[in-house]
């Protein structure tokens, strides 16, 4: 079977501002309006939906702080250790978003 998009046939799709408020709203539910990001016990990263008003740096500060909480999970010296190793300048990128996501 061959998929319509390899036919050169595209499905028409009404996409409008609600519909993407929706699909917004279900994958940043559960979070604060303080919180950027989370990342449930099963690596389920769930973002923050005012990220898409924040630079790419920014989000990708965002991102990769969830991620060292895989190795980490606590805000301890080993987490701010590896995110400097990974990210040498995450504080740069966190004020940024702090100051727009004010």
């Amino acid at each position: 079977m061959v998929p319509l998009l390899y036919e050169g046939r595209l499905v028409e799709q009404q996409i409008t501002g609600n519909v993407i408020d929706r699909w917004f709203e279900k994958i940043s539910e559960g979070l604060t309006n303080s919180q950027k990001a989370d990342l449930s016990p099963a690596h389920r990263l769930l973002l923050n939906r005012r990220l898409v008003e924040a630079p790419v740096d920014a989000i990708d500060y965002v991102i990769t702080h969830e991620l060292c909480h895989i190795a980490e999970p606590q805000h301890v010296t080993a987490f701010f250790d590896l995110l400097d190793r990974v990210m040498p300048d995450w504080e740069r990128r966190k004020q940024r978003l702090e100051r727009i996501m004010a």
